[in-house]
């Protein structure tokens, strides 16, 4: 895997400006800009603190099959949430289904990105399932399960194991969201709804038992639910300004979040 982000990274710089080419009938495309957020919400869950987060993005496209890197630094300039993320994936039917595996590293939790002992890395590894929607079927949906690295533990519920109260494992915390896409005029509309799929057991003080934590959420249910808008604004005939606003909450956490966004 350290090859791969390698030989993608060197891929990546050493190309400045968009290109599109056509090679034995596929399609190869490198797309890079940024974007810039008033603050970095993610799944119904806000990653530091209350500013402006900067998120540049790299992907090289090869036919259906894609790779990229995504990072965010808050702009706080102390103590700033980072994140930088690889992923792989492909489409198929014309774009309307997508499979993805991102690797989501977190500094934070571990200052050694080649750490991949699932106790102690920063990293956490999904996959990702996507309907995409068509014109005519304008919904779309995504289901997204974490398979290693630093997700939520498991830990041995039963009293009678030897392993009660050992950590045995991750809990594979999965996620899924459904949305709706409109267009009128020039502004998109996505309503969305967002659920945790998966439970911590609760500590029992009868037992002895430590409890789990979640990794969206501690109890399954409704944890993300807004809107975003988005619009492209025409400065010149040959350039526009993507942006977008978004209002949402985490109805678990009792929170209410407004984003807004533009991209270069």
């Amino acid at each position: 895997m350290k090859k791969l982000v390698f030989f993608i990274f060197v891929a990546f710089i050493s190309v400045n400006l968009s290109f599109s080419q056509e090679n034995n009938q596929k399609k190869v495309g490198l797309n890079l800009g940024t974007d810039i957020v008033s603050k970095y919400v993610w799944r119904g869950s806000q990653f530091g603190q209350s500013v402006p987060a900067l998120q540049p993005y790299m992907e090289l496209s090869a036919g259906s099959i894609v790779a990229g890197f995504f990072g965010s630094t808050g702009l706080s300039g102390t103590n700033s949430f980072q994140e930088f993320d690889f992923y792989v994936g492909a489409n198929f039917i014309d774009d309307m289904v997508s499979a993805y595996i991102y690797d989501y590293y977190f500094p934070s939790l571990s200052s050694d990105y080649f750490d991949y002992n699932y106790l102690t890395t920063g990293h956490t590894f999904e996959l990702d399932l996507l309907f995409n929607g068509t014109e005519k079927i304008p919904f779309t949906a995504l289901l997204a399960v974490n398979f290693f690295g630093a997700d939520a533990l498991k830990i041995d519920n039963d009293p009678n194991s030897v392993h009660f109260n050992d950590r045995i494992g991750i809990k594979h915390s999965t996620y899924f969201e459904a949305g709706y896409v409109k267009t009128l005029g020039k502004i998109e509309f996505n309503p969305f709804l967002g659920f945790n799929l998966t439970n911590a057991v609760d500590a029992n003080p009868n037992t002895g038992y430590v409890g789990e934590n979640g990794y969206y959420s501690d109890s399954m249910g409704l944890i993300h639910a807004g809107i975003k808008v988005s619009k492209k604004i025409e400065i010149t005939d040959k350039f526009s300004l993507p942006v977008f606003a978004q209002v949402s909450t985490n109805y678990q956490a009792k929170q209410v979040f407004y984003v807004f966004g533009l991209s270069f």
